[in-house]
């Protein structure tokens, strides 16, 4: 796609936008549900310019003619325009971009199996007291790390809430806390199986089942991640769609939930 210019009532042409410009504001409009005239308000690109690129984008995406040059900018969710696409364009800051390759139901089932493995394993094997001490130390450790990531992305975003940060900010503190986050999420799992928990406790499933919602809601938090790093970087919380405020209290909630009542029932049957 040739570069285009906006002009004004004259015809005179005022300003060019390269092509990776007009793939980000359509994008802001398409993936995040922004009004394209707050969109452009945001980047200072006249709103019937952007309203052209959307319509120009939806077109082509539509025409089997053009197939390929449309796959190029990111939508909302299609076969032709995996969340992959997204990233590739929107996230830098992605220490493992191609996980987003994966469809989000493909990333829940590793979740489930991982976490269905550790059970079994738990049930099966029954460790040594040198391997139990092990699992101790890597225990705590995975939840130093993983529980404190969170910690860390929750109060910045808490902090954008209030404005004290960016959303840029924001989102790149959470691009990279996420494999820590992934870390001591596995790491809880591979040294919870050597620590003989009590599969006939009801409280041990509890916890068991919280640590399972933990991983299945870090799938779902990172697709909201995607769609955060789209966003303009001075949009305010305001601006965001209710439909992903909602998400983004909800995954936040679970979290702190689940972390917590986690840690309190794994301190009370360690007792």
């Amino acid at each position: 796609m040739a570069d285009d210019a906006s002009s004004d009532r004259s015809g005179r042409t005022r300003r060019k936008y390269s092509a990776d410009v007009r793939r980000d504001l359509v994008a802001q409009v398409l993936v995040t549900g922004l009004p394209a005239s707050r969109v452009a308000q945001l980047s200072g690109v006249p709103s019937s310019t952007l309203r052209q690129w959307v319509r120009r984008h939806r077109a082509e995406a539509e025409s089997p003619g053009v197939a390929g040059e449309a796959h190029e900018l990111p939508g909302r969710p299609r076969a032709a325009e995996p969340v992959g696409d997204v990233l590739a364009h929107h996230g830098p800051d992605e220490l493992f971009p191609w996980l987003a390759q994966f469809p989000m139901s493909t990333r829940m089932v590793v979740v489930v199996a991982a976490w269905g493995a550790s059970v079994l394993v738990a049930w099966a094997v029954t460790p040594s007291q040198a391997v139990r001490v092990v699992a101790i130390v890597v225990h705590l450790l995975s939840l130093a790390v993983g529980f404190g990531a969170v910690i860390m992305m929750d109060w910045h975003g808490l902090l954008w809430l209030a404005r004290r940060r960016g959303l840029a900010e924001s989102a790149r503190l959470a691009a990279a806390a996420g494999p820590l986050i992934w870390a001591g999420w596995a790491g809880l799992l591979a040294s919870g199986s050597f620590l003989e928990p009590d599969l006939t406790s009801a409280r041990t499933w509890v916890k068991l089942l919280l640590v399972l919602v933990i991983g299945l809601n870090g799938v779902a938090v990172s697709t909201i991640a995607v769609v955060l790093r789209v966003l303009p970087p001075s949009v305010s919380p305001k601006d965001v769609p209710a439909s992903l405020r909602f998400r983004i209290a909800v995954s936040t909630v679970t979290s702190q939930i689940g972390w917590w009542v986690a840690i309190v029932i794994g301190f009370i049957t360690s007792l």
